[in-house]
């Protein structure tokens, strides 16, 4: 097995509101080993973007989010990391692509400046001309053509796909060991969303890193993750190889997403299986398992006492006592 290159340990985050504490994940444990794919799932709300920007310490510490627990990286403790300290760690070492590329790019900066900005920040003994180059080269490793004109041109000028492709030019022309992609895909037509994950799919192989793969889509998640970690309101509720979980999804939650994706072998389509409810507000977090009110096969001990992360075998993790037996 590949070492764990990182490692979150007892992960939580509590944003700082008029109500006191909100905690948006609580307890998070997963790892991402070298060059793999690991998939987090799950709905709106479920705190998928939350663990995955706190992992690189996005949010501001001192007034807007209080986080505990451990996230190793190489061994080391990002939490102990001064901000200077995270700046080389953040654009080198760990890498995230943004779900809507055009707020994530400057609007008012040509895209060859925004990406020799973040050579420059990590690479301070290049000469501008070099950064250019590099720039240019990720450019047309990321697959953009007429890639010396884009080079010159500011977002608006380019389609959706084509800037999610300039995210991920910056994103990794330093090099990075994990690439973070918080839903890469969204808002784009089907045929580019595959464009981007095969592109990224292939740079993973081609540049030996790891990838962190945000999605709600099962179907991405099927064709291109090693491992898969379901997240629900906050907590990981099953972690298991992408094989085993779609064989044998073991959580309702799992299972439920899985019976609401249409089937092309049926010949009449029956009406599709939804999971009633939405997720809970951070403020209405129910007592017991969190899933309970929304389960069909809730019991009154999964409405008062909240089941642990169990292993079932080979890895496979799931949170329900159902499960368990």
């Amino acid at each position: 097995m590949s070492s764990k290159l990182l490692e979150v340990k007892n992960l939580a985050a509590s944003f700082k509101t008029e109500r006191g504490l909100m905690k948006a994940i609580d307890g998070i444990s997963f790892y991402a080993q070298e060059n793999e794919i690991l998939g987090i799932v799950g709905e709106s709300g479920c705190g998928k973007s939350v663990t995955c920007q706190s992992v690189l310490r996005l949010y501001d510490e001192k007034h807007l989010v209080k986080l505990e627990g451990e996230i190793l990286f190489d061994g080391e403790n990002l939490l102990k990391y001064s901000e200077k300290e995270m700046e080389h760690i953040r654009g080198g070492a760990i890498s995230m692509v943004f779900q809507d590329a055009l707020s994530a790019l400057n609007p008012v900066m040509k895209i060859g400046d925004q990406i020799v900005e973040g050579i420059l920040l990590h690479h301070k003994e290049l000469s501008k001309a070099e950064a250019k180059e590099r720039a240019l080269n990720i450019l047309e490793q990321v697959g953009i053509p007429a890639f010396r004109e884009r080079f010159e041109q500011y977002p608006h000028e380019l389609s959706g796909g084509m800037r999610q492709r300039i995210m991920i030019a910056i994103a990794l022309v330093c090099g990075p060991r994990i690439l973070i992609a918080d839903e890469p895909t969204t808002a784009l037509d089907v045929t580019i969303q595959a464009q981007i994950m095969n592109l990224i799919v292939r740079l993973k192989e081609e540049m030996g890193m790891s990838v962190i793969l945000i999605t709600h889509d099962l179907a991405v998640v099927a064709e291109t993750c090693d491992r898969v970690v379901v997240m629900y309101l906050g907590q990981i509720v099953e972690e298991a190889d992408v094989k085993e979980l779609f064989l044998h999804p073991a959580h309702p939650y799992t299972r439920g997403m899985m019976m609401s994706i249409p089937s092309m072998s049926e010949e009449k389509p029956e009406r599709l299986y939804v999971i009633q409810g939405t997720v809970p507000l951070l403020s209405q977090i129910p007592s017991g398992c969190r899933f309970a009110p929304r389960c069909e096969y809730a019991t009154q001990r999964c409405r008062e006492a909240m089941p642990e992360l169990e292993e079932l075998e080979n890895g496979h993790k799931v949170r329900c006592f159902m499960a368990q037996r």
